[in-house]
């Protein structure tokens, strides 16, 4: 899901040069909108968006994330402060084991336990 048009263009291509755009689905528009419309499986859920926004983000789309799921949150280092009750969320949720990786921009990969 991505909010700019040119961007998921840019995306579709990337796919289709990969050999993946017959498996991955690029959507446009805002994913608090798109994901209660999308009643597919995730393997994987890349946050990289309004850093204040990650926890509803993540709210929506985990009744759809397959256990052994990873998630993968962006910017956990250098923008932390406005991600806060997302943080907290990950590492106390039973639903997910978590690890924070503090590397340049930072992130937290969280893996989707057992349903």
């Amino acid at each position: 899901m991505e909010f700019d048009p040119k961007r998921a263009a840019e995306a579709q291509a990337h796919l289709k040069e990969a050999q993946l755009d017959d498996i991955v689905e690029v959507r446009v528009g805002n994913a608090l909108d798109e994901i209660p419309k999308c009643d597919a499986i995730f393997d994987l859920v890349f946050l990289d968006a309004d850093k204040g926004e990650y926890r509803r983000y993540l709210e929506l789309v985990l009744p759809n994330i397959r256990s052994g799921g990873l998630i993968v949150a962006d910017d956990t280092v250098t923008m932390r402060a406005e991600m806060l009750d997302y943080v907290e969320f990950v590492f106390y949720t039973p639903l997910l084991n978590s690890v924070d990786i503090p590397l340049e921009d930072g992130i937290i990969l969280s893996y989707r336990t057992e349903v």
